[in-house]
């Protein structure tokens, strides 16, 4: 009898990532019978959350940063829980210096400090980046 929002698998990565955990841990048919909602992004359900139309969600850390007391946030603590935020530029872009004046600008000490202000960790480069 749980009301249970998720994002869309199809229409979010969160989504995706979500479903894929679910079912790594032979979670997925269970929770997915409870849930009432799907939407695109993780604010919509934490929203719906604080306001009483969901007992429970299933969104990043990072969304839950301003929910007070409203509502009890649990890490998940499991394998493969954890998103990586990326960035790209296509191989043709007419600007192509763009993508390193951003990675230079999220690189300085400010923008470092909101990211983890923003309920975000910081984490050591991957190989090859």
């Amino acid at each position: 009898g749980l009301q249970v929002g998720l994002c869309n698998e199809k229409q979010s990565s969160l989504g995706a990532l979500t479903a894929g955990l679910l079912r790594a841990q032979g979670a997925y048919a269970s929770v997915n019978k409870n849930v009432v909602v799907t939407t695109p992004t993780a604010d919509l359900l934490v929203a719906q959350l604080v306001v009483g139309k969901l007992d429970a969600a299933i969104v990043y850390g990072a969304s839950t940063l301003y929910v007070g007391d409203r509502a009890t946030v649990v890490r998940l603590d499991i394998p493969n829980a954890l998103a990586t935020q990326t960035f790209a530029l296509a191989r043709d872009a007419d600007y192509p210096q763009l993508l390193r004046r951003l990675q230079a600008a999220l690189h300085t000490a400010e923008s470092r400090a909101r990211f983890l202000a923003s309920g975000f960790e910081w984490l050591p480069a991957l190989p090859g980046s």
